[in-house]
């Protein structure tokens, strides 16, 4: 059985910061950047960066290499809480 679904994540703020297709179960500790499906804050388009919500300006997490892929670690204090 394939799960999966297409999530919202959004700042502690309440900004959207980014649609997001997440394949497991469990808390978003860390965001692959291919599966972002679609970017409010400009993620996908400024890699190393560190991405900042564009309303309260918090840093949202660091961009690193996870098994070879991009990915986003998270800040956990700086987004809302997401869990499946």
């Amino acid at each position: 059985m394939s799960f999966g679904r297409v999530i919202d994540v959004d700042c502690q703020c309440g900004a959207p910061l980014f649609r997001y297709y997440k394949s497991s179960h469990g808390r978003l500790i860390k965001v692959f950047l291919e599966n972002i499906r679609k970017d409010f804050v400009g993620i996908t388009n400024t890699p190393p960066q560190a991405p900042v919500c564009t309303a309260c300006g918090k840093e949202i997490g660091v961009i690193q290499l996870v098994g070879g892929r991009l990915a986003l670690k998270l800040n956990q204090g700086t987004v809302k809480s997401v869990r499946l």
